[in-house]
């Protein structure tokens, strides 16, 4: 079952990774941190790429370890818009800040701010996913 668990969290981490970096175009990451239609054009990009992610997740862990999962579609569009509403508040929190460092020119408080909002963005996914889905 500790082999599933690791799976788990790296799936969960590719899955953030895809909706946070490879569907974020420059528009969004310009303009998240000053117009709320590119940050909500980021979350629910980014919410759809998790809600896909979260989707294929349950089969592979049920025909991977016969763990029953009770998947229900409720249970599913509730993490989803968890998802979304945290991922969107700590955005629009930590987009305000990178983009003050970044025009003040304080890249190391620029990084950090970015690194924290990953972080922040892992435990969130996967609180939400044991608390929600399991």
């Amino acid at each position: 079952m500790e082999g599933i668990m690791i799976f788990v969290v790296v799936y969960l981490m590719l899955f953030h990774w895809i909706g946070d970096f490879v569907f974020q175009s420059r528009y969004m990451a310009e303009n998240k941190s000053k117009l709320l239609s590119a940050l909500f054009l980021h979350t629910v990009i980014y919410s759809i790429v998790m809600a896909i992610g979260i989707w294929l997740l349950v089969p592979i862990i049920y025909f991977s370890t016969m763990y029953v999962i009770n998947f229900v579609f409720w249970k599913w569009a509730l993490a989803t818009l968890l998802i979304f509403i945290f991922h969107t508040l700590t955005d629009a929190t930590t987009s305000q800040m990178t983009a003050k460092f970044h025009a003040r020119g304080q890249i190391k408080k620029f990084f950090t701010t970015i690194g924290f909002d990953q972080w922040f963005h892992l435990i969130q996914i996967l609180v939400i996913f044991w608390l929600v889905m399991l």
